[in-house]
């Protein structure tokens, strides 16, 4: 793996976890639901995110960049999904999302897509766009080979 995959991918395995329970707070704060409605939950859904978070992504920097078919904020938004199950189990309403948001990512009813790396952490923007450009110059130099 080159060395732009790798540090995204550590610092995502440092991040998710507190990306998860930020989320998941946030909106149990807002709705003021205790604890105990969701504490127990909660510790099972960070683990399942993580893991899922970076078998996906580990999975994806190890193909050929020629070969991605998905990026890696796909995988962050895809892996909101059992942050939604627990925010519903929990009785959360689902939250006013422009029309954007609702076309891009209709499932997403609590608004916890990330649009960007900062969504995630201020940590993962440098990775982020270092991976991004390191991508895209190398799929040039490929085709300027060609």
């Amino acid at each position: 793996m080159d060395q732009y995959s790798t540090r995204l991918l550590e610092t995502s395995a440092r991040v998710v976890p507190q990306w998860v329970e930020r989320l998941i707070q946030k909106h149990c704060d807002e709705l003021m639901i205790s604890d105990l409605k969701v504490g127990d939950h909660v510790s099972s859904v960070v683990a399942r995110v993580g893991n899922e978070v970076h078998t996906k992504l580990r999975d994806l920097l190890l193909l050929d960049v020629l070969e991605q078919r998905t990026n890696p904020l796909a995988i962050f938004r895809q892996a909101t999904r059992p942050i939604s199950d627990l925010l519903k189990t929990a009785g959360c309403a689902p939250v006013v999302r422009d029309e954007f948001d609702e076309r891009s990512f209709p499932d997403d009813i609590f608004g916890l897509s990330p649009a960007t790396w900062v969504d995630i952490d201020e940590t993962m923007v440098e990775p982020g766009i270092e991976w991004g450009a390191w991508k895209a110059a190398t799929i040039m130099m490929r085709k300027k080979k060609q």
